[in-house]
């Protein structure tokens, strides 16, 4: 199964908020409320948005051990799973028995 490359602005869309957001835009265009370009202006504002306010506000330090499993490149992103996984974030640890992991260089942003 092929996977399909993720172009490095969209990343975002991948999580939680992401993914609430193109639902809502889905639902919009679907009753007609909005046109497929607004939809697209909108996602492409949150990319840009959730990448500025990410490289200006968060300066928690993030370290993360495990057992790579596996990995893969795809352009500028890179995906990996691990296992018997410690992640510090500052001071706090948290402990878990797999983690999936996605992750994009940062000059693919500008």
């Amino acid at each position: 199964q092929e996977k399909t490359q993720i172009p490095p602005g969209e990343v975002y869309r991948q999580g939680l908020l992401g993914q609430a957001l193109m639902e809502a835009l889905d639902e919009l265009f679907q009753s007609q409320q909005i046109t497929p370009e607004l939809a697209s202006l909108v996602l492409k504002q949150f990319d840009k948005s959730v990448a500025t306010v990410l490289a200006k506000e968060v300066k928690a330090k993030v370290t993360i051990r495990g057992h790579c499993i596996d990995y893969r490149t795809m352009g500028e992103l890179w995906t990996g799973n691990l296992s018997e996984v410690n992640v510090s974030i500052d001071s706090e640890n948290v402990r878990t028995p797999r983690l999936h992991m996605l992750a994009a260089d940062k000059k693919a942003f500008h």
